[in-house]
């Protein structure tokens, strides 16, 4: 079977990401916006500078993934 990213996130346009993210602040801080949201919960994160961020909610992580929104794309495809 083959998987496409379709597959392994969920579409974000009904999501209230203020009202989703607001428990996390203390960690991902105020400055993030969102990129996608995975079928498991967690969620892509980029600050003003294009840093990408995954927010593991199973473990409470807030790790950098990729320097540019760009070069997360090219790991996403």
């Amino acid at each position: 079977m083959n998987l496409t990213l379709n597959d392994l996130t969920i579409d974000t346009k009904e999501i209230d990401f203020e009202l989703l993210l607001e428990d996390w602040r203390w960690l991902i801080g105020n400055d993030v916006f969102p990129l996608l949201v995975s079928a498991l919960g967690d969620i892509f994160l980029s600050r003003p500078n294009g840093h990408v961020f995954w927010l593991d909610t199973s473990c409470g992580t807030f790790t950098e993934v990729a320097e540019t929104i760009e070069k997360f794309k090219k790991m996403t495809l």
